[in-house]
């Protein structure tokens, strides 16, 4: 099966092909909390996971990396003090469970 992706530079579909063959490498934009999570902080986690299923089902190997901006102290100590688990209910609880969990996550602090 062929996946085909919308190339805004191009503004046309195009075949996707991995820059490694067999491998996809994924860098994603995730939230920047302010506050507790609410169904908004959702949409990136479930959006990629689903990205990344799909690659999966179609037999890539996906390496899955997402970053969380802070931009207050406050939520960047509180991020600190979080036990130190891929599952991403560790990081925001209330996001719902059955999302797979991170290769890898960045803090970015600004």
């Amino acid at each position: 099966m062929t996946l085909k992706v919308y190339n805004s530079l191009t503004k046309q579909k195009e075949e996707f092909v991995p820059v490694i063959p067999g491998k996809v490498s994924m860098y994603v934009c995730g939230v920047t909390p302010y506050n507790h999570p609410h169904i908004g902080n959702a949409r990136p986690f479930i959006t990629w996971d689903v990205i990344k299923r799909y690659f999966r089902h179609l037999g890539y190997e996906v390496l899955h990396v997402q970053n969380f901006t802070i931009v207050d102290c406050k939520c960047f100590i509180i991020i600190l003090l979080l036990p130190k688990s891929k599952h991403l209910g560790h990081f925001l609880p209330g996001l719902p469970a059955n999302i797979d969990p991170l290769d890898r996550y960045t803090v970015i602090h600004i």
